[in-house]
C-alpha cells in the first residue's frame, strides 16, 4: 500500500511540474523537436526560465544537439548545469555521451558537480558515460579533473566494469594507469572480467587477463 502511495506522489508531482511550465517554455521545447533553431534562439533571447524540463531540459537538448553556440548563450541566460529533476541524464552525461570535447569545456567552466549521477538506471556519472560510449579525451579530462574513479551505478558497478563492458581497452589501459580497481566486485559478484566476458568483448577480455584481472567466483 505504502509504495502505491508513493507512485500515486509521484505520478501527481511530475503532473504538477507539467502544468507549471508555460507557454513559452512549451513552445522553446516544440522548437527543439522540431529542429527550429531560429524560434529556440529567439525564445532563448525573449529572457524565458531556461531551468525546467519536459522529458529533458532545454540545457540538455542543446547538448545532445551538440549546438555550442545554443549552449553558450543558455548558460548565459541564466541556464543551471546542475539542473535536473527527473531526467535520464544531466548536461554534463549528456556532453560525455557524445564526445564533444568543445562543449563538455564550456559545462565544466560552470563548474558543474563533476560526480552527479544520472536519475535513470544504472545512475551514469559523465565518467561512466565516456567511458561507455569510448571517448578517452572525455575520460581523460573528467579524471583530470577530479572524477571519482570509485562511485558505483546502482549495483556498484565502477567506471571500470562500463569499460570493460562496453570493449573499450584503451580506457581500461589508461583507469588502470589511474588507480582505477581491476577487480572491483560489484553487489551482483561480478568484476570488470565478469562483464567483458559477458557481452562477449574480446578486446576488454584480451586487456583486463593481461592486466591479471580476476572473474568474481576466483576472489
Amino acid at each position: 500500500m505504502k509504495q502505491l502511495i508513493g507512485i500515486v506522489v509521484v505520478m501527481l508531482l511530475l503532473q504538477a511540474n507539467v502544468f507549471a511550465v508555460n507557454d513559452a517554455q512549451k513552445a522553446l521545447i516544440k522548437a527543439f523537436r522540431k529542429g527550429d533553431v531560429e524560434q529556440v534562439n529567439a525564445l532563448v533571447d525573449q529572457g524565458i526560465d531556461l531551468n525546467y524540463e519536459m522529458g529533458l531540459t532545454p540545457l540538455v537538448m542543446a547538448v545532445r544537439n551538440e549546438n555550442l553556440s545554443l549552449v553558450d548563450k543558455m548558460l548565459k541566460a541564466g541556464a543551471d548545469v546542475n539542473f535536473t529533476e527527473s531526467q535520464p541524464a544531466n548536461a554534463l552525461v549528456s556532453a560525455a555521451a557524445t564526445g564533444n570535447l568543445d562543449i563538455l569545456d564550456r559545462l565544466l567552466a560552470e563548474s558543474p558537480d563533476i560526480n552527479a549521477r544520472a536519475y535513470a538506471i544504472p545512475y551514469r556519472t559523465a565518467l561512466m558515460q565516456a567511458a561507455e560510449s569510448g571517448h578517452l579525451g572525455v575520460v581523460q579530462r573528467l579524471v583530470d579533473l577530479g572524477a571519482d574513479l570509485t562511485i558505483g551505478d546502482y549495483n556498484d558497478d565502477q567506471v571500470m566494469a562500463f569499460a570493460a563492458y562496453f570493449n573499450q581497452p584503451d580506457i581500461i589501459t589508461y583507469l588502470v594507469k589511474q588507480g582505477a580497481d581491476i577487480n572491483h566486485v560489484s553487489i551482483q559478484k561480478r568484476t570488470p572480467l565478469d562483464h567483458a566476458l559477458r557481452n562477449n568483448s574480446k578486446e576488454a577480455v584480451a586487456t583486463l587477463v593481461a592486466l591479471d584481472a580476476q572473474k568474481g567466483g576466483d576472489m
